[in-house]
């Protein structure tokens, strides 16, 4: 759920869901930390790189 129900927000939300399902947690990791790693690369990459 997203700060104050706002919808737009909410489907920002599912769409980065939605990309993480099927881009990043397509893989087996060891553990835990290893996938939030992944995950966290891939945020900073989505935050820096990804809007050019």
């Amino acid at each position: 759920m997203t700060d104050g129900y706002d919808c737009y927000q909410y489907a920002l939300a599912e769409r980065i869901k939605g990309i993480l399902k099927e881009e990043f947690l397509i893989q087996t990791y060891q553990n835990i930390t290893q996938a939030a790693q992944v995950i966290e690369q891939s945020i900073y990459i989505y935050n820096n790189e990804g809007r050019t």
